[in-house]
């Protein structure tokens, strides 16, 4: 008997979004593929094709990208085959075969402002890593009338994996260790356990477009740092102030990384989890 579940192909399950997603989405059939199937720094391969064909996949959720915006710069023949022209490959392979992308984009696509960026500002990357995202943005807008394109700034989990922009400051308070935090990078995180939620619902309701994901509540990298120590009870001198433009990048980066994100909770009358509401939660990362 066939399954009644929307049938979705995950790639780049492997990260950090991507391995909470793989287990997050469990109302769906949630397909992941070994890198010797599908790998984006090569050309696809005909096993790729063929399983594509074969499965007949709803969705495809696109997690995998060089996201180490010093490592785009570094190697960018490697980061423009993966985040680019491989990308692009991928989509007009999905589209061949009527599977609506889901494509994960980020606030690099957009250089100064002082207030959060809303769906309608135009991107201006400062960055090569901003650049690719947004080639891949504008190429979706050409090729697809059926997509969604996210954007986020910083990633956050109730977990603690290393990547989770939350876990490293909360590991260093318990241990009593500083944790040096930019007071002048402003940015608006997102729940990857919301995500998944977003997905579900944006699924649900059949939208498309590009949309926004973050909190309500703005922080600078320092004040974040603050907030923790404060609700979890740590030291508060522990946080330590640093600024990112003393700091020597290939690139000059963008200051503010804030996402105005009321597009999207409006559409599916949806709230993001802020950092407070999960303050008991936080507190169980760290055994």
């Amino acid at each position: 008997m066939q399954s009644s579940k929307k049938k979705i192909l995950l790639i780049g399950h492997t990260g950090f979004l991507g391995s909470h997603l793989t287990h997050l989405l469990n109302t769906f059939e949630v397909v992941t593929l070994d890198k010797s199937i599908l790998d984006l720094s090569k050309k696809l391969s005909s096993s790729f094709e063929e399983h594509v064909k074969l499965n007949q996949y709803d969705y495809a959720i696109i997690c995998a990208a060089i996201s180490d915006v010093e490592k785009c710069f570094q190697d960018q023949a490697l980061s423009n085959q993966v985040n680019v022209d491989g990308t692009q490959e991928l989509l007009m392979l999905l589209k061949y075969y009527h599977v609506k992308p889901i494509f994960f984009s980020s606030d690099y696509v957009f250089s100064e402002k002082l207030t959060p960026y809303n769906e309608t500002d135009a991107p201006s990357p400062k960055t090569i890593y901003g650049n690719q995202k947004l080639a891949i943005e504008v190429f979706m807008q050409q090729h697809f009338d059926n997509f969604l394109i996210f954007r986020t700034s910083k990633l956050m989990s109730k977990t603690n994996h290393s990547k989770n922009i939350l876990y490293p400051i909360i590991k260093n308070l318990k241990e009593g260790k500083i944790s040096n935090c930019f007071e002048d990078q402003f940015l608006n995180p997102v729940f990857v356990e919301d995500i998944a939620r977003v997905i579900q619902k944006s699924i649900d309701e059949k939208i498309t477009g590009i949309f926004h994901l973050g909190t309500r509540t703005l922080f600078n990298r320092y004040e974040l740092g603050l907030f923790l120590a404060k609700n979890l009870n740590y030291d508060s001198h522990l946080i330590s102030p640093t600024r990112m433009k003393d700091m020597t990048f290939s690139e000059s980066r963008p200051n503010n990384n804030m996402l105005d994100c009321t597009q999207i909770e409006k559409i599916l009358n949806f709230k993001f989890c802020e950092i407070e509401e999960a303050i008991s939660e936080l507190k169980n990362i760290i055994k």
